[in-house]
């Protein structure tokens, strides 16, 4: 890859991610008695930034299915006149899989706790705060997990 590609890239990985973060920067702030005290959830800060973040992670879901797609349509089309190029490609796809899996999964959860919270749907919010720390848990170690399975191949 050459070096405008390299840098589309890191732009891609980095800077892309942390755009819906910039809220922060103009998010009303709650003070009381001179010390700061979270964001100011009067206004919807926190809805309106669980939104944001949910659009964002919808755009991800969505492009990296079709990636995946791709990458599945791909690897069927490799002739076997290579096998472990084959199996190092198979092997790629697996890990791509499960790691797309593992954030649609966290987009859904998030999706559906901004949606309780928009809606002020008790029930969900509930729901969504119970399964939170697994959500987090398989979004954090699928990729690890994986990695590990397919190295003894």
């Amino acid at each position: 890859w050459g070096p405008r590609r390299t840098k589309f890239f890191i732009c891609c990985q980095f800077v892309l991610p942390l755009t819906p973060h910039i809220y922060f920067i103009f998010a009303p702030v709650n003070w009381a008695d001179g010390e700061y005290h979270e964001l100011d959830d009067i206004t919807g800060s926190l809805q309106i930034y669980r939104g944001i973040t949910g659009v964002f992670y919808a755009f991800y879901a969505i492009f990296g299915m079709a990636l995946n797609v791709v990458a599945i349509y791909r690897l069927h089309r490799l002739t076997l006149s290579s096998l472990s190029f084959y199996r190092q490609q198979r092997s790629l796809v697996i890990y791509t899989l499960t790691s797309t899996a593992s954030h649609v999964i966290f987009a859904l959860h998030q999706f559906a706790w901004s949606y309780s919270f928009i809606l002020g749907d008790r029930e969900i919010l509930t729901i969504a705060r119970s399964v939170r720390k697994y959500i987090y848990d398989l979004t954090t170690f699928a990729d690890p997990i994986v990695l590990l399975c397919l190295s003894t191949q």
